[in-house]
């Protein structure tokens, strides 16, 4: 599978800039805890089951280096303002604004976001992300440099899935105390996001190119999975479904504008600053909406690797061609023009909902950045 290891021309600019994010000291402060919590659970882990089984300290190194070495954290983050704008603030309770429960929450998302990763990078044959190799690509190095025996992909394929599966276990067990409704949220959100994955899946399989199926997919595997459930998870665990509604509306439209961008990217971002090659989606034919206005864009029947999207074979000089046309029949800027329109939308949705006014200054710079990140 092509690799390529410089970014195409940047043919794209946001239609806004948008103003640096801010960092939040408590949000910050958060994000660390819930980071302590999940180096303490893998420390915990591995002398649990290391004394006995000494061979699980490289599945254990694997998984504590994915998930702590690097990710945005979006969806703890996401969950914290839910919890805040849901009027969850302590203030009474010691040093800490938050509750030890929203630190185990946030572990449990990362643990859940851990899997999705994991098993995606297999599905999707990719070999690098976070700047570091995929999993599966780790144990395929270690297969090859030690000598183990069977079939390396299938060796280290299988690898990969057992500790995605490990990281998904731990998600639940980090739930065990939580109240009934978010243990309710979490079950509907990890269906949704499984869902949204085989209709990703099946539509690159099939070549389907319906375009209400692809915005089911980019709803079921991306916005809800990143924004609205995370949204909603803080607000329950506060108790209260204030804002639920309000959550729905600003989180479909900010996580489909996250995915958008995710799009772009991965066809002009930079490797460097993305920690991801270029061309993966058009190498497993990712039906995503600057595809779909590319192909039905005049010329696109003229343009010959365009018709080879899927199949895995795309050489480098295929992708740069695809990217320029996508930049020269106006798809690029009309994705561009749609990711401008639901951040307007989301911070639109702020104002009037029925949310802890401390929230809604944090969610509209987290809209913004999410929307028009670099990596």
């Amino acid at each position: 599978m092509f690799r390529t290891t410089a970014p195409l021309q940047d043919h794209h600019r946001p239609l806004v800039v948008p103003p640096r994010l801010q960092p939040t000291p408590d949000v910050e402060r958060y994000l660390e805890a819930v980071d302590g919590r999940l180096h303490a659970l893998f420390e915990d882990q591995r002398l649990r089951w290391q004394r006995r089984y000494p061979q699980l300290g490289v599945g254990f190194d694997a998984v504590q280096s994915f998930v702590l070495n690097g990710g945005k954290r979006l969806r703890p983050r996401f969950a914290y303002w839910g919890w805040v704008g849901a009027g969850g603030l302590v203030t009474e309770s010691g040093p800490e604004p938050w509750t030890v429960d929203l630190v185990e929450l946030g572990a449990a998302i990362e643990l859940f976001h851990a899997f999705a990763l994991i098993h995606d990078d297999v599905m999707d044959g990719s070999e690098t992300r976070r700047h570091q190799p995929t999993v599966h690509e780790r144990f395929a190095a270690a297969h090859r440099s030690a000598g183990w025996q069977g079939e390396r992909r299938r060796t280290a394929e299988g690898f990969a899935i057992l500790l995605g599966d490990l990281a998904f276990a731990y998600s639940s067990h980090l739930l065990l105390r939580m109240p009934p409704a978010v243990g309710e949220l979490f079950d509907t959100m990890r269906i949704e996001l499984h869902v949204g994955q085989y209709l990703d899946l099946m539509c690159a399989a099939t070549d389907e190119d319906d375009p209400a199926i692809a915005a089911d997919v980019v709803r079921f595997k991306t916005a809800k999975y990143s924004v609205e459930r995370p949204l909603h998870l803080g607000s329950a665990l506060a108790g209260s479904d204030r804002g639920d509604q309000c959550w729905t509306a600003y989180g479909l439209a900010v996580g489909e504008a996250f995915q958008h961008r995710d799009d772009l990217l991965g066809m002009f971002g930079d490797p460097a600053v993305t920690g991801k090659p270029i061309g993966d989606d058009l190498q497993a034919g990712k039906n995503t909406l600057l595809l779909q206005l590319t192909r039905s864009a005049p010329g696109a029947a003229d343009l010959e690797p365009l018709r080879r999207v899927g199949s895995g074979q795309l050489s480098e000089d295929d992708v740069a061609a695809i990217g320029t046309f996508m930049a020269g029949c106006g798809a690029v800027d009309a994705v561009e023009t749609r990711i401008g329109r639901l951040v307007c939308e989301a911070i639109a949705v702020l104002q009037g909902g029925p949310i802890d006014p401390a929230a809604r200054c944090g969610l509209e710079q987290l809209a913004r950045a999410a929307a028009w990140r670099a990596q």
